[in-house]
């Protein structure tokens, strides 16, 4: 019939289209399925197979929001290894310049309490910067996580592109390619640091229980 179309067009069990979305419990978990999907939807523009006018809208607010759960995932665990705990709401809800500036607070700390060696150091630093020049892309492009949602401004009521505005898919890739490297991997790099103190915390814990008279 008449735009009618169909959702399982290879005719797979219905058990394929079931996601387990219980298993995902952290920062980490939504950025890689955020960054996956991003890759799915840009290849699509990069083999041709769509136009960046057809896809452009959710594809960046993809990107963007890749970025702002690798900074929060990232300043979690910096959080984890001060140990301080991790307030949301101190760096804004949205605010990729406020989690820049609080991304290198908190490895500073990190690398103090550490003593991250001057390579590790220099690394941060060149990503740090790379991470940056992304930043500041999609903060001018979309700087409350809001224009790539809605069509108008729910303030002013007014269209929140105008009508020549436009976005070069392809810089703009390269430059979250960029900024990712760093909020993908610190962690990473930190997880020597994480092992050892979870091993500190789980022996003042026996150690605690050991003193408890029962």
């Amino acid at each position: 019939m008449l735009f009618e179309h169909s959702n399982n067009p290879k005719g797979f069990p219905e058990g394929v289209f079931v996601a387990r979305v219980g298993w995902f419990r952290g920062f980490a978990d939504y950025l890689v399925s955020y960054e996956r999907a991003v890759e799915i939807l840009y290849e699509k523009v990069a083999t041709g197979e769509e136009t960046p006018d057809s896809i452009v809208v959710p594809l960046v607010f993809l990107m963007r929001h890749s970025l702002e759960l690798g900074y929060k995932y990232t300043l979690v665990e910096l959080h984890y290894l001060n140990e301080v705990p991790y307030d949301s709401k101190k760096f804004g809800h949205h605010s990729l310049k406020g989690f820049h500036s609080a991304l290198k607070e908190s490895f500073e700390k990190v690398a103090a309490k550490w003593f991250l060696s001057e390579s590790m150091l220099e690394d941060f630093a060149r990503h740090y910067h790379k991470t940056r020049a992304g930043m500041e892309e999609f903060d001018q492009l979309d700087s409350s996580s809001f224009r790539f949602r809605y069509p108008i401004d729910k303030k002013t009521g007014n269209l929140v592109f105008s009508g020549n505005e436009t976005v070069n898919l392809l810089s703009l890739k390269q430059l979250y390619d960029d900024a990712m490297v760093l909020l993908r991997h610190t962690a990473d790099v930190l997880s020597p640091a994480r092992e050892m103190l979870e091993e500190f915390h789980q022996e003042m814990w026996a150690q605690v229980r050991d003193d408890i008279v029962w």
